[in-house]
């Protein structure tokens, strides 16, 4: 019977490698498509599917945060190749999908007669109900199949999905856009999107049914100290999951109800691009989760301090490159992508800049915390962010409009995730003070808007237009941004050490291929 686990490093690195191709390949077909849809169907019909599936992940509260919980807890069986615990927690996590599944599908389904309390006016268009139960099947219908690749995750084989949704998204990009010029139909655009989603995650699935036979059948119950433990990590998940839901459902379904379907379609280019930024820090997350779990069970506290303060620079650097591109070359990208009369005023980027690098910032925090499984303390956190997000939104959106939105998000996470989730991290984790963490927090701010302000003068100085204007903003941005990272990090041992890592990288890489070649 085949071994659960394998090399730690080569998953771990086949897992960010083809991670950043899917994300790369699949945020280049959605550009193209979205390019095409804008100028062939109705605007309205992507302002309607963009609040519907925000309204749709509200319903996801049903998972309750059990996946990662069991995700968490399958780290100790897979290392020690314990099959029949395995198969215990893959039972549970079926058991528990399955019923999100079925709740999605009904509950969803229920609220057709209410949907348009969801935005301020129903557009003309027609089939709008027909729209948000594809939508509700499209949802429901991926949790009989999740649970399966994530235990893909878990066994640090997600390569293998990102393999066949790199093919599945191409296949389906060019029948979506052949599909638009021909027929001009929303609904074949979607019944495509539908079909593809669900054949890649039933290949997956049956993919592991084979590699993985000891899963079917019969399975132990867990034993109730375990299960009592998974309880509590559930309860505390729950409510991060609250936090994230509505942090990043709330904008768009505010702007629809308050502003009208139109802006939150323009809003949703913007977000699009954002959440492929977000989707690229949690593939990269979601690739080291797993080895970092493992090495929070082997290492000494001296071992987890280094580990974190290079981990930490290098998403400082990562973010800050990625913030002030955002600022210089976020407008002219929409511009010439999808048309002028489809921006956001500057004001409004720069917020969604800064309300996307306090995430980014945060993120070795998190990956911290849920690879020690740090989800019982700080439960209540993600509750008041919420309430704070959900209040500050819609009070600031009523008298600032779309920025509104954006600026109820930043306050709820200053008040909150900004110092809370450090405070649980080096308190459980790395047992140390916080005067270093938040001098090194404030100093990164600073460098970024030296940083943008640099930028800025640099490229407004530049008079081009359309595709060369972006390529010459992207280079500046790189060069300045890169550049000013090296110089200010040279000499520092988070730098040796991510060269090292590198090095290291390369040479195993190298190790490998010869070791190929041979055999």
């Amino acid at each position: 019977m085949e071994q659960v686990s394998a090399s730690r490093f080569e998953n771990s690195f086949r897992n960010i490698l083809f991670s950043l191709l899917s994300q790369l390949v699949a945020l280049a077909l959605d550009l193209i498509c979205r390019r095409v849809f804008l100028h062939n169907i109705a605007i309205e019909y992507l302002g309607l599917s963009t609040t519907f599936s925000s309204v749709l992940s509200m319903l996801s509260f049903a998972e309750m945060g059990i996946g990662s919980a069991i995700i968490f807890s399958l780290y100790e069986p897979i290392k020690n190749n314990n099959k029949i615990k395995i198969k215990a927690l893959m039972k549970l996590y079926r058991n528990v999908y399955y019923v999100v599944a079925f709740f999605i599908l009904i509950a969803g389904s229920a609220l057709t007669p209410f949907i348009k309390f969801f935005v301020k006016e129903i557009p003309n268009v027609p089939y709008v109900s027909a729209v948000y139960l594809l939508l509700v099947f499209q949802t429901g219908s991926l949790y009989f199949f999740s649970y399966k690749i994530n235990f893909l995750n878990a066994t640090q084989q997600n390569y293998i999905f990102r393999k066949v949704q790199i093919i599945s998204n191409l296949i389906k990009a060019v029948l979506q856009i052949v599909s638009i010029l021909a027929f001009k139909n929303y609904f074949i655009f979607l019944g495509i999107a539908i079909f593809f989603s669900l054949a890649t995650d039933i290949f997956c699935s049956i993919y592991v049914n084979i590699k993985y036979p000891f899963l079917r059948g019969k399975a132990n119950k867990l034993e109730s100290e375990e299960l009592k433990k998974l309880k509590r990590n559930v309860f505390a998940l729950f409510l991060y999951k609250v936090s994230n839901t509505v942090s990043t459902t709330v904008d768009t379904i505010l702007i629809s109800k308050m502003l009208g379907v139109i802006p939150a379609a323009i809003y949703s280019n913007y977000y699009l691009i954002m959440n492929y930024v977000d989707s690229f820090y949690n593939n990269v997350l979601g690739a080291l989760t797993p080895s970092i779990g493992n090495l929070m069970v082997d290492s000494k506290l001296e071992k987890k301090r280094k580990f974190f303060k290079t981990l930490q620079s290098a998403y400082y650097w990562i973010s800050i490159y990625i913030a002030v591109g955002m600022i210089v070359c976020f407008n002219p990208f929409i511009s010439t992508f999808f048309g002028s009369q489809y921006l956001l005023d500057q004001s409004v980027v720069i917020a969604l800049t800064v309300s996307v690098t306090l995430t980014n910032f945060q993120r070795p925090c998190s990956l911290m915390r849920d690879a020690n499984g740090l989800f019982w303390y700080g439960k209540f956190r993600p509750l008041i962010m919420a309430v704070i997000n959900l209040g500050a939104s819609i009070f600031l959106t009523h008298f600032f409009g779309i920025i509104g939105v954006v600026l109820g998000t930043i306050i709820s996470k200053i008040l909150t995730f900004v110092w809370y989730d450090p405070f649980i991290v080096f308190k459980y984790v790395l047992k140390d003070g916080l005067k270093e963490y938040f001098y090194n927090y404030i100093e990164k701010w600073a460098i970024l808007l030296l940083y943008s302000t640099a930028c800025i003068g640099i490229c407004n100085k530049i008079e081009l237009s359309g595709m060369p204007q972006i390529f010459v903003y992207a280079f500046v941005v790189t060069i300045f941004v890169n550049l000013g990272n090296y110089y200010i990090n040279y000499g520092k041992a988070e730098l040796l050490d991510m060269k090292n890592y590198l090095f290291d990288l390369l040479k195993k890489l190298k190790k490998r291929k010869k070791t190929s070649k041979t055999n």
